[in-house]
């Protein structure tokens, strides 16, 4: 079953100093992105913004949910589209 993943970025402000949702799950849906980029520097923790990158891949675990201190984390499943085929997973 295909689900839809939300993540609240005003809640997760600093994602690379936490990384739970990162750690814990087991289909790597998550990645952390840098929102800006300057050569030769050392970007601060809050630059960096969790994105879903793989959300195909995620098996409805809940455990990005159960384990996110913040509550900025959302799943369920996506709501099929007219004429859409549900992809049987």
């Amino acid at each position: 079953m295909l689900m839809e993943i939300s993540i609240d970025n005003e809640k997760c402000k600093v994602p690379m100093g936490c990384r739970q949702c990162v750690r814990v799950c087991p289909q790597c849906v998550f990645q952390l992105h840098l929102k800006r980029f300057e050569r030769f520097l050392e970007m601060p923790l809050e630059d960096w913004e969790l994105r879903v990158y793989f959300p195909d891949m995620c098996s409805g675990c809940m455990e990005c949910v159960k384990i996110c201190p913040l509550h900025a984390i959302k799943v369920r499943p996506a709501k099929v589209q007219k004429g859409e085929v549900a992809s049987a997973t």
